[in-house]
């Protein structure tokens, strides 16, 4: 039972740590207090795997504790109290458990090398693996009819704790996964330092060392370049929430031409209307400009796609982009929600579970576009939730500005989704070394600079334009 508790605290404060961003310091105890259990206090394989079950449930549940704000869902038309809480919970539960899983692995092989000798460097590879596990377990609990196959979803990794410390210009070297390792390393120091009591000033020193070596390279050779030009940017904020179908496409098209009124060079446009359709209705103007939104189209075969456009004021239409990470139970359903949902006594859960196979088409590839020597590369809403379509991107071309065309009005107004979009949107700045520009709808608008510095952010529930300079090389 005291081996059960002190799993349990250590699941507790990496889990708090995720809910209050402001207290990322505690996920790096609670994992060292993980590290300190599995290698110091675990004599069976079958008490690592357990331990490893309990800590990745935990803290994968708390790092994804945003999908209850989906609640309620009355928008769905699925009514009663119990079965929304079902729905979600069922949700919430699967994705759980399969990071459950992926780190019950992961704690059998550091209970392996637990005696190697290379224990310090070893734990935070390990636990860098244990985290694309991690990534991977959701695509395959999520399968299903128009999902991503992949390590895409990163939003339990916990080396987003790092995104509000220094240590965030390490993401240059690996994304989120060098993070991971920076972060597994002062856990694993800090529970071998503990263990060695007077000689722990040993292991400290040595990730000290290397912690500091791998910033002062990174600094000098991804060092920022000379800037010789500046580009405006409007990014368009919209708060109309789930439950609200009364503001119609002239709302978007006043935003719009209120944006084009600042004589921007590039405005961006949260989820909600395509582009090309508003600006039908939106009178020219003398200045070029490129504007960059995202909306559902209808294909040929009934089903929907949600896409965007990068259109030129004089131009028209220079590319377009289809999602291709699609929300699970939002844009497409997994074959266990069709399985759990058709176990309610209510037709419209079961009937909204088996309605959502295929009725959105997902993309295939990542698209960009060069504007007036500018590399340019947006997506849509959740493929912020992967690295790896970022990555594409940047690796397009000279892509210089990363967006996101967001709709998250599906949650509600949830902070604790903001702060992990946040997170994400600094990491993906500084692994690309790139502007990363977001417009949204039902939430904070922001603009985040190579740096991973936030330069320019909207207010909660304000409709309007955010506008911003970039400077580039």
């Amino acid at each position: 039972m005291r081996f059960l508790g002190a799993v349990l605290l250590a699941s507790g404060l990496t889990g708090l740590g995720l809910l209050f961003p402001a207290a990322w310091i505690l996920v790096a105890v609670g994992l060292g207090a993980f590290f300190f259990l599995i290698l110091f206090r675990t004599a069976t394989a079958h008490r690592a795997a357990l331990a490893g079950a309990l800590y990745g449930g935990i803290t994968g549940a708390a790092a994804i504790a945003w999908f209850w704000a989906t609640l309620p869902l009355d928008w769905l038309h699925i009514v009663g109290t119990f079965t929304q809480v079902a729905a979600v919970g069922i949700a919430w539960g699967v994705v759980s458990i399969g990071f459950s899983i992926a780190t019950a692995l992961g704690a059998l092989a550091l209970w392996q090398v637990r005696e190697n000798h290379f224990i310090l460097l070893a734990l935070p590879l390990l636990w860098m693996v244990t985290e694309y596990a991690r990534m991977w377990s959701f695509a395959l609990v999520t399968y299903g009819a128009g999902s991503l196959v992949g390590p895409h979803f990163s939003g339990a990794a916990l080396g987003y704790a790092l995104a509000e410390t220094p240590l965030l210009i390490l993401a240059r070297l690996g994304g989120i996964h060098a993070l991971d390792f920076a972060l597994a390393l002062i856990a694993g120091t800090g529970a071998i330092a503990v263990h060695q009591g007077r000689n722990g000033w040993r292991p400290v020193l040595i990730s000290c060392a290397l912690l500091t070596v791998l910033v002062i390279l990174t600094s000098v050779h991804f060092s920022a370049p000379r800037m010789t030009r500046t580009i405006t940017a409007s990014l368009v904020s919209t708060a109309v929430s789930v439950e609200n179908t009364e503001p119609g496409i002239e709302h978007e098209v006043r935003l719009l031409s209120e944006a084009l009124a600042h004589g921007p060079d590039l405005i961006v446009l949260p989820e909600r209307y395509p582009v090309p359709t508003l600006m039908r209705s939106v009178a020219t103007t003398s200045k070029e400009t490129l504007i960059i939104g995202a909306g559902h189209e209808n294909n040929p075969d009934g089903t929907l796609r949600s896409e965007l456009a990068y259109v030129s004021t004089e131009d028209g239409t220079l590319a377009r982009y289809q999602k291709m990470f699609l929300m699970p139970l939002g844009e497409y359903s997994p074959a266990f929600a069709r399985i759990a949902y058709s176990l309610f006594d209510d037709p419209r859960l079961s009937g909204y579970a088996n309605r959502l196979p295929g009725s959105v088409r997902p993309g295939r590839d990542v698209v960009g576009v060069t504007w007036k020597g500018v590399g340019i590369g947006g997506v849509i809403c959740s493929d912020d939730l992967s690295p790896i379509l970022y990555r594409r991107l940047a690796n397009t071309g000279n892509v210089r500005i990363l967006v996101n065309s967001a709709n998250p009005a599906w949650f509600h107004t949830s902070r604790l989704l903001y702060a992990k979009t946040l997170e994400m949107g600094k990491v993906h700045a500084v692994e690309n070394g790139t502007y990363y520009l977001l417009s949204a709808n039902n939430a904070p608008s922001f603009a985040i600079s190579p740096s991973g510095k936030l330069i320019a952010s909207s207010p909660w529930g304000y409709e309007g334009i955010t506008n911003v300079t970039l400077e580039l090389p």
